[in-house]
């Protein structure tokens, strides 16, 4: 199928004020990409598909605008500017006077080797990176707007109208990329959880969470490259539909998240759910997790369908979205597991063990509430939960009345957690009997499962991470190895738990490993309804 005259022209290097030695165009279903020497180019198709209208020149002069002023908050360096495309009698180009035929986003041009998704694929992301990169998203989400008009916006009644009007546009994949069978399946979970977890979506409101997000953060849309002060480039919003962007910032984690999972990164995205988790402080962001990646899975494998179904799409492309929208719409099912019924879960060991990491994303996997010592402690001294505090051994923050409050809070908060029918995860030293008391008195108290997870790590392991944790602002924890050798001689094990619900793990193994062995034994604990309890 031909290009429209003016997208043609753009192909050819006199279009443009600048060199443009290696002109390439990369379609997607609602843009035109035109990499061109340095700069990029975007452009909107004039399309209508129902979440989108292109259709007048207008409105995609105003999408430009706003797509600019809405990625600079993730990547200021990047975005330039909105340049008109213009015939001047036969010559169509970038910018002039003529007659003005369409607009488009002018970007300096990202190196395609530091994207995210390319880097995954090269085996390139470190731990640290990761990271770097949560830490990034929760400084975004903490930055972008968040007040009633954002609310009104992007609260619980548009989730669940964003919800059915994605339902619907994904009725026509029925029969294709998406069977019947699935599509009930998906329907009832999106449904039936909306509705139980009404009460939970409030709260969160409540607590700020409605932000003007990214809507569209994907791995292909992360760039680790200089063009922003902190090295991380977060760019291509849905700049379109306030309604998409404007929502609880779990969906923005989600949408990553599920990404990595659909690349074969499962462990990537673990990890980078953990300390997201930890680093926004967002206890109940686990019990709405799977929820959210389900919705966005179901928004990729409605977008790949339409990709496929386009006109002027080649056999292969056709083939390729096809097998991607059936990809997207199977890991959707597969986020339709319900969370881990009402449980406590204590996840303990010495500082630097390894026990944060894998709390936080076993409360991802099982979905389950996470409690964090760490965390509980920064706020009842009144500090931000990634704000260090050094101090000595025992002293200030970790002295004995204060680590008395911290544990008795994360007691009170865990029980009302588990009234309203939510498992929880306790993530904390939980050194002495004295500590793990009233953890196993409310699980007697409360009728539910209790499970213990005692994190172990050899010396040499944890020094190097204590080391390392000194150069990493995302993290809660103000442990230093004089706090870690203090530890290892007040350690009293926990044997005082039943052995059948006691699990001394290897944190030095892999963490999917790990998180698997855990998923299995708390899936099958709740499964036959007999698993022990303190006392029992």
């Amino acid at each position: 199928m031909p290009l429209p005259a003016p997208l043609d022209a753009l192909l050819l290097p006199e279009a443009y004020p600048h060199p443009a030695p290696d002109i390439r165009l990369i379609e997607t279903h609602i843009s035109w990409v035109i990499l061109a020497g340095d700069f990029v180019y975007k452009l909107r198709r004039p399309v209508s598909l129902g979440f989108v209208d292109f259709r007048d020149l207008e409105r995609r002069r105003q999408d430009c605008l706003d797509e600019v002023r809405l990625n600079r908050r993730g990547c200021a360096g990047l975005y330039l500017g909105v340049v008109p495309v213009s015939r001047d009698g036969t010559r169509i180009r970038l910018g002039g006077s003529g007659e003005v035929l369409d607009y488009a986003v002018q970007m300096r041009r990202l190196p395609e080797e530091r994207v995210l998704a390319r880097m995954l694929e090269m085996h390139q992301v470190s731990f640290d990176m990761l990271g770097q990169l949560a830490w990034k998203i929760v400084r975004f989400h903490a930055a972008a707007e968040g007040g009633p008009a954002v609310r009104a916006i992007g609260g619980y009644a548009t989730m669940v109208a964003n919800w059915q009007r994605n339902l619907d546009e994904c009725r026509p994949c029925v029969g294709r990329s998406l069977s019947t069978e699935q599509f009930e399946r998906i329907q009832a979970f999106a449904s039936g959880f909306a509705d139980r977890h009404r009460a939970l979506f409030l709260q969160r409101e409540e607590e700020g969470r409605i932000r003007e997000g990214h809507g569209d953060l994907r791995a292909d849309a992360v760039c680790f490259a200089d063009l922003a002060p902190d090295g991380i480039c977060i760019f291509d919003c849905l700049e379109f539909d306030a309604r998409l962007r404007c929502s609880d910032t779990g969906l923005d984690l989600a949408f990553l998240a599920m990404d990595l999972e659909q690349r074969g990164e499962r462990e990537t995205a673990d990890i980078l759910q953990s300390l997201y988790t930890a680093a926004a402080a967002d206890s109940t962001l686990p019990l709405v997790s799977a929820f959210y990646r389900c919705y966005r899975a179901t928004i990729r494998g409605k977008v790949a369908a339409i990709r496929a179904a386009q006109p002027g799409v080649t056999a292969e492309q056709r083939t390729a979205a096809a097998a991607e929208s059936s990809r997207h719409f199977a890991l959707a099912v597969r986020y339709t597991r319900p969370n881990l019924a009402p449980a406590l879960v204590l996840v303990m060991g010495l500082s630097g063990s390894g026990k944060s990491l894998l709390a936080g994303a076993l409360a991802h996997r099982v979905g389950a509430a996470l409690l964090s010592t760490d965390i509980v402690r920064k706020e009842l001294a009144g500090l931000p939960p990634v704000r260090r505090a050094a101090v000595a051994v025992g002293a200030e923050l970790y002295d004995r009345d204060m680590t008395a409050r911290v544990y008795g809070r994360m007691t009170e908060r865990a029980e009302m957690l588990l009234a309203q029918g939510h498992a929880v995860i306790l993530d904390g030293t939980f050194l002495t009997r004295e500590l793990r008391a009233p953890v196993l008195e409310l699980a007697q108290r409360s009728r539910v499962p209790l499970f213990v997870v005692e994190c172990q790590a050899p010396d040499e392991v944890v020094r190097q991470r204590q080391q390392q944790r000194a150069t990493q602002p995302w993290t809660a924890s103000d442990a230093t190895l004089a706090v870690y050798l203090d530890q290892q001689q007040r350690r009293e094990p926990p044997l005082e738990v039943p052995a059948a619900v006691r699990l001394e793990l290897d944190t030095t193994r892999r963490l999917a490993a790990n998180l698997d062995l855990l998923e299995e034994i708390l899936a099958a604990s709740a499964g036959s309804g007999t698993a022990q309890r303190p006392g029992h």
